[in-house]
């Protein structure tokens, strides 16, 4: 059971976002784009951080929808 909810979480977190404007946003305000499921909560989306070991503060958690 642990296995599948670890593959769950590989699931719902798909990569990181690198581009000059992303960087650009963790140098200067300490923030961190990720790519993630469309389907995924943000409950999910933290729940995947902290099984990652990443620690953010849960309100903090922004999501926003692109193309």
């Amino acid at each position: 059971k642990t296995k599948k909810i670890v593959e769950r979480y590989f699931d719902v977190i798909v990569g990181p976002v690198l581009t000059e404007k992303t960087m650009n946003l963790t140098q200067t305000q300490n923030k961190v784009t990720i790519k993630v499921n469309a389907k995924s909560s943000k409950e999910e989306i933290k729940d995947a951080f902290d099984a990652a070991n990443i620690s953010i503060p849960f309100p903090q958690i922004e999501v926003h929808n692109a193309k």
